[in-house]
Protein backbone atom coordinates (compact mmCIF):
# COMPACT_ATOMS: atom_id res chain seq x y z
CA UNK A 1 0.00 0.00 0.00
CA UNK A 2 1.20 3.58 -0.64
CA UNK A 3 1.48 5.54 2.29
CA UNK A 4 1.47 8.43 0.55
CA UNK A 5 -0.81 11.82 1.50
CA UNK A 6 -4.01 12.02 -1.54
CA UNK A 7 -2.65 14.54 -4.59
CA UNK A 8 -5.31 16.67 -4.63
CA UNK A 9 -7.14 16.87 -0.97
CA UNK A 10 -8.71 20.14 -2.51
CA UNK A 11 -11.25 18.43 -4.45
CA UNK A 12 -14.36 17.62 -3.43
CA UNK A 13 -15.13 13.87 -2.04
CA UNK A 14 -16.34 11.94 -4.74
CA UNK A 15 -15.07 14.26 -7.46
CA UNK A 16 -11.54 14.38 -9.10
CA UNK A 17 -9.07 17.42 -9.21
CA UNK A 18 -9.39 19.30 -11.95
CA UNK A 19 -5.94 20.05 -13.92
CA UNK A 20 -5.03 23.07 -16.00
CA UNK A 21 -3.32 21.26 -19.00
CA UNK A 22 -0.44 24.27 -19.71
CA UNK A 23 -2.37 26.71 -18.16
CA UNK A 24 -5.82 26.95 -20.38
CA UNK A 25 -4.34 26.02 -23.37
CA UNK A 26 -7.29 26.12 -24.66
CA UNK A 27 -8.04 30.03 -24.77
CA UNK A 28 -4.39 30.91 -23.68
CA UNK A 29 -0.92 30.60 -25.36
CA UNK A 30 0.25 27.33 -23.77
CA UNK A 31 2.99 27.61 -20.91
CA UNK A 32 2.89 31.19 -20.40
CA UNK A 33 1.75 33.04 -16.99
CA UNK A 34 -1.49 34.20 -18.57
CA UNK A 35 -2.25 30.60 -18.93
CA UNK A 36 -1.50 29.59 -15.57
CA UNK A 37 -2.98 32.19 -14.17
CA UNK A 38 -6.02 32.26 -15.84
CA UNK A 39 -5.99 28.54 -14.84
CA UNK A 40 -5.95 29.67 -11.45
CA UNK A 41 -8.79 32.06 -11.88
CA UNK A 42 -10.66 29.83 -13.53
CA UNK A 43 -10.91 27.82 -10.14
CA UNK A 44 -8.67 24.44 -10.80
CA UNK A 45 -7.21 22.74 -8.67
CA UNK A 46 -3.95 22.28 -10.15
CA UNK A 47 -1.83 23.19 -13.41
CA UNK A 48 0.05 21.43 -15.01
CA UNK A 49 2.95 23.00 -16.65
CA UNK A 50 6.01 21.40 -19.18
CA UNK A 51 9.60 22.28 -18.28
CA UNK A 52 13.11 21.59 -20.29
CA UNK A 53 16.68 22.95 -18.94
CA UNK A 54 17.79 26.20 -20.54
CA UNK A 55 21.82 26.12 -21.31
CA UNK A 56 22.56 28.36 -18.49
CA UNK A 57 20.87 26.51 -16.14
CA UNK A 58 17.24 27.32 -15.67
CA UNK A 59 14.50 25.56 -16.03
CA UNK A 60 11.86 27.03 -18.46
CA UNK A 61 8.08 26.48 -18.62
CA UNK A 62 7.63 25.40 -22.59
CA UNK A 63 6.52 21.84 -24.03
CA UNK A 64 8.76 21.19 -27.12
CA UNK A 65 12.63 21.47 -27.27
CA UNK A 66 12.53 23.60 -30.08
CA UNK A 67 10.90 27.28 -29.24
CA UNK A 68 9.61 27.72 -33.23
CA UNK A 69 5.99 26.32 -33.14
CA UNK A 70 5.09 28.81 -30.24
CA UNK A 71 7.54 32.02 -31.06
CA UNK A 72 8.15 31.83 -34.60
CA UNK A 73 11.86 31.88 -34.28
CA UNK A 74 14.20 28.20 -34.51
CA UNK A 75 15.83 27.88 -30.96
CA UNK A 76 16.86 25.37 -29.04
CA UNK A 77 15.63 25.79 -25.65
CA UNK A 78 19.41 23.42 -24.45
CA UNK A 79 21.49 25.74 -26.49
CA UNK A 80 20.05 28.98 -25.43
CA UNK A 81 20.07 31.24 -22.44
CA UNK A 82 16.86 32.34 -20.03
CA UNK A 83 17.46 35.70 -21.24
CA UNK A 84 17.85 34.93 -24.54
CA UNK A 85 14.61 32.81 -24.22
CA UNK A 86 12.65 35.15 -22.82
CA UNK A 87 12.71 37.92 -25.40
CA UNK A 88 10.99 35.58 -27.41
CA UNK A 89 6.99 36.33 -28.11
CA UNK A 90 5.15 33.54 -27.03
CA UNK A 91 1.85 34.95 -27.00
CA UNK A 92 1.41 36.17 -30.65
CA UNK A 93 1.09 32.77 -32.17
CA UNK A 94 -2.21 32.10 -30.17
CA UNK A 95 -3.53 35.70 -30.72
CA UNK A 96 -2.26 39.18 -31.34
CA UNK A 97 -3.97 40.16 -27.80
CA UNK A 98 -1.26 37.67 -26.26
CA UNK A 99 1.44 39.54 -28.22
CA UNK A 100 4.13 40.07 -25.70
CA UNK A 101 3.74 37.17 -23.92
CA UNK A 102 6.96 35.26 -22.38
CA UNK A 103 8.22 31.87 -21.44
CA UNK A 104 8.93 32.06 -18.13
CA UNK A 105 11.05 30.11 -15.83
CA UNK A 106 9.69 27.73 -13.15
CA UNK A 107 10.62 29.50 -10.38
CA UNK A 108 7.96 32.37 -12.00
CA UNK A 109 5.11 30.05 -12.35
CA UNK A 110 5.75 28.77 -8.83
CA UNK A 111 5.04 32.24 -7.54
CA UNK A 112 1.87 32.02 -9.10
CA UNK A 113 0.65 29.23 -7.11
CA UNK A 114 -2.53 29.91 -4.56
CA UNK A 115 -2.13 28.19 -0.87
CA UNK A 116 -3.67 24.59 -1.31
CA UNK A 117 -3.26 24.38 -4.67
CA UNK A 118 -1.00 21.75 -6.85
CA UNK A 119 1.95 22.81 -9.78
CA UNK A 120 2.32 19.61 -11.72
CA UNK A 121 5.77 19.60 -13.66
CA UNK A 122 6.08 17.05 -16.42
CA UNK A 123 10.14 17.15 -16.80
CA UNK A 124 10.51 17.08 -20.91
CA UNK A 125 14.24 16.88 -20.97
CA UNK A 126 15.76 14.07 -18.74
CA UNK A 127 17.10 13.97 -15.65
CA UNK A 128 19.87 16.80 -15.81
CA UNK A 129 16.82 18.78 -14.86
CA UNK A 130 16.88 17.37 -10.99
CA UNK A 131 20.07 19.84 -9.95
CA UNK A 132 18.85 22.81 -10.64
CA UNK A 133 15.10 21.60 -9.70
CA UNK A 134 16.84 20.96 -6.41
CA UNK A 135 18.97 24.02 -6.34
CA UNK A 136 15.68 26.36 -6.85
CA UNK A 137 14.22 23.93 -3.76
CA UNK A 138 16.68 24.89 -1.68
CA UNK A 139 15.47 28.66 -2.20
CA UNK A 140 12.07 27.78 -2.35
CA UNK A 141 11.85 25.19 0.47
CA UNK A 142 7.88 25.25 0.88
CA UNK A 143 7.71 24.81 -2.41
CA UNK A 144 8.01 21.00 -2.61
CA UNK A 145 4.80 20.71 -0.88
CA UNK A 146 2.72 22.39 -3.96
CA UNK A 147 4.68 20.45 -6.33
CA UNK A 148 4.24 16.92 -8.39
CA UNK A 149 7.07 15.85 -10.74
CA UNK A 150 5.88 13.39 -13.47
CA UNK A 151 7.79 12.45 -16.90
CA UNK A 152 7.54 9.76 -19.27
CA UNK A 153 11.42 8.89 -18.50
CA UNK A 154 11.41 6.67 -15.10
CA UNK A 155 15.17 7.59 -14.55
CA UNK A 156 13.82 11.46 -14.19
CA UNK A 157 11.85 9.84 -11.25
CA UNK A 158 14.50 7.93 -9.90
CA UNK A 159 17.13 11.55 -9.62
CA UNK A 160 13.72 12.97 -8.54
CA UNK A 161 13.10 10.25 -5.21
CA UNK A 162 16.80 10.44 -4.64
CA UNK A 163 18.11 13.89 -4.58
CA UNK A 164 14.22 15.13 -3.42
CA UNK A 165 13.23 12.61 -1.68
CA UNK A 166 10.25 14.83 -0.06
CA UNK A 167 8.88 15.65 -3.52
CA UNK A 168 5.78 13.48 -5.07
CA UNK A 169 6.88 12.05 -8.12
CA UNK A 170 4.62 10.10 -10.68
CA UNK A 171 5.15 8.38 -14.19
CA UNK A 172 3.31 9.28 -17.28
CA UNK A 173 2.32 6.25 -20.05
CA UNK A 174 1.13 6.67 -23.30
CA UNK A 175 -1.58 3.46 -23.47
CA UNK A 176 -1.50 3.82 -27.37
CA UNK A 177 1.79 2.94 -27.23
CA UNK A 178 2.10 0.39 -23.43
CA UNK A 179 -0.77 -2.03 -24.83
CA UNK A 180 0.71 -4.52 -22.13
CA UNK A 181 -1.36 -2.24 -19.22
CA UNK A 182 -4.63 -2.10 -21.83
CA UNK A 183 -4.30 -6.22 -22.51
CA UNK A 184 -2.55 -7.85 -19.60
CA UNK A 185 -3.99 -7.80 -16.17
CA UNK A 186 -0.33 -8.86 -14.57
CA UNK A 187 0.99 -5.88 -16.71
CA UNK A 188 -0.91 -3.30 -14.67
CA UNK A 189 -0.62 -5.71 -10.45
CA UNK A 190 3.20 -5.44 -11.67
CA UNK A 191 3.02 -1.51 -12.55
CA UNK A 192 1.40 -0.63 -9.30
CA UNK A 193 3.67 -2.89 -7.31
CA UNK A 194 6.64 -1.20 -9.19
CA UNK A 195 4.85 2.22 -8.13
CA UNK A 196 4.48 1.26 -3.77
CA UNK A 197 8.21 0.15 -4.00
CA UNK A 198 9.52 3.05 -6.01
CA UNK A 199 7.51 5.76 -3.90
CA UNK A 200 5.94 6.90 -6.65
CA UNK A 201 2.41 8.89 -5.63
CA UNK A 202 0.23 7.80 -8.69
CA UNK A 203 0.50 7.16 -12.18
CA UNK A 204 -0.62 9.24 -15.13
CA UNK A 205 -2.45 7.94 -18.24
CA UNK A 206 -3.55 8.81 -21.67
CA UNK A 207 -5.27 9.14 -23.67
CA UNK A 208 -8.82 8.95 -21.96
CA UNK A 209 -10.82 7.19 -24.18
CA UNK A 210 -8.40 3.62 -23.88
CA UNK A 211 -8.52 3.83 -19.53
CA UNK A 212 -10.74 1.43 -18.13
CA UNK A 213 -11.23 0.08 -14.43
CA UNK A 214 -8.61 -2.53 -15.23
CA UNK A 215 -5.79 0.15 -14.67
CA UNK A 216 -7.74 2.22 -12.01
CA UNK A 217 -9.19 -0.25 -10.07
CA UNK A 218 -5.81 -1.69 -9.01
CA UNK A 219 -3.95 1.51 -8.80
CA UNK A 220 -6.56 3.28 -6.27
CA UNK A 221 -6.47 -0.04 -3.93
CA UNK A 222 -2.82 0.27 -3.59
CA UNK A 223 -3.57 4.13 -2.40
CA UNK A 224 -2.11 5.33 -5.85
CA UNK A 225 -3.67 8.85 -7.23
CA UNK A 226 -4.41 8.21 -10.51
CA UNK A 227 -4.21 11.33 -13.43
CA UNK A 228 -5.49 11.36 -17.02
CA UNK A 229 -4.55 13.42 -19.90
CA UNK A 230 -6.26 14.95 -22.35
CA UNK A 231 -10.04 15.09 -20.81
CA UNK A 232 -12.19 17.58 -22.65
CA UNK A 233 -14.91 16.23 -23.19
CA UNK A 234 -17.73 15.96 -20.02
CA UNK A 235 -19.46 12.50 -20.62
CA UNK A 236 -15.46 11.55 -20.66
CA UNK A 237 -14.61 13.33 -17.77
CA UNK A 238 -17.80 12.22 -15.81
CA UNK A 239 -16.92 8.41 -16.95
CA UNK A 240 -13.40 8.70 -15.54
CA UNK A 241 -14.65 10.07 -12.48
CA UNK A 242 -17.20 7.16 -12.00
CA UNK A 243 -14.04 5.10 -12.11
CA UNK A 244 -12.01 6.59 -9.05
CA UNK A 245 -9.96 8.80 -11.49
CA UNK A 246 -8.58 11.11 -9.00
CA UNK A 247 -7.16 14.20 -11.44
CA UNK A 248 -8.46 15.04 -14.87
CA UNK A 249 -6.16 17.55 -16.69
CA UNK A 250 -7.89 19.22 -19.30
CA UNK A 251 -7.40 21.85 -21.79
CA UNK A 252 -10.48 23.78 -20.90
CA UNK A 253 -10.66 23.85 -16.50
CA UNK A 254 -13.54 26.28 -15.75
CA UNK A 255 -15.81 25.37 -18.82
CA UNK A 256 -15.08 21.16 -17.74
CA UNK A 257 -16.26 21.93 -13.88
CA UNK A 258 -18.96 23.52 -14.97
CA UNK A 259 -20.27 20.94 -16.95
CA UNK A 260 -19.39 18.25 -14.17
CA UNK A 261 -21.24 20.30 -11.94
CA UNK A 262 -24.43 20.39 -13.78
CA UNK A 263 -24.54 16.36 -14.00
CA UNK A 264 -24.64 16.21 -10.42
Amino acid sequence: MSDEQPLFPMAEPGTAAIIGHRGVAADCPENTLCSVTEAWRQGADAVEIDVHLTADGHLLSIHDANTLRTTGVDRQVSQSSLAELQQLDAGLWKSPRFTGERLPSLEQVLETVPPGKRLVVEVKCGAEAIAPLEKLLRRQPAAAGSLLLISFQLEVLAAARARLPQLAVAPVFDLKRSRDLLEEPAAISQLVEQACQSGWAGLDFGPPELLTGQQVAPARQAGLDVLVWTVNDSQQAHRLTGLGVTGLTTDRPGALRQELNSML
